[in-house]
């Protein structure tokens, strides 16, 4: 397993712990918005830059992961807020062995599912700085 998928087990963990969370967790983006189960978070990857200055035999990456919470209804936005808002400190706060930082990039607008203005993802963007062996993921 990677370390990246080591890190985001390990967020899926810290939201699992979370007592009365009020969404459902899904693994897949395809998952989360076929199924009519609502709302839904689901934790993805992005892009992926690799420094050129690590020091050998480090490479420091910086992985963009995506937290996208799918919601429906008449107040879809706003529940999708309340869930970001439960959200932000475990991101915030989120460390693990050779991590460097964890750094808000930037929140999405909101997307509409099929032009349903009652079912609606929205995406927040982090980057995990962290560092492993040059022969390692």
């Amino acid at each position: 397993m990677t370390q990246l998928s080591q890190m985001i087990d390990a967020l899926y963990q810290a939201i699992e712990a979370i007592e009365d969370f009020p969404a459902r967790l899904e693994r897949s983006p395809i998952r989360a918005i076929t199924r009519n189960d609502y709302p839904a978070v689901v934790i993805h990857r992005g892009a992926e830059t690799v420094s050129d200055d690590s020091p050998w035999p480090l490479v420091t990456r910086i992985r963009q992961i995506y937290v996208t919470v799918h919601c429906a209804g008449d107040e879809a936005e706003d529940e999708a807020d309340k869930i970001f808002l439960i959200l932000q400190p475990v991101f915030a706060n989120f460390t693990y062995e050779d991590l460097v930082i964890t750094k808000e990039l930037s929140t999405d607008e909101p997307r509409y599912v099929q032009g349903d203005l009652t079912r609606v993802a929205i995406t927040r963007r982090w980057a995990l700085t962290y560092q492993t062996k040059e022969d390692a993921l």
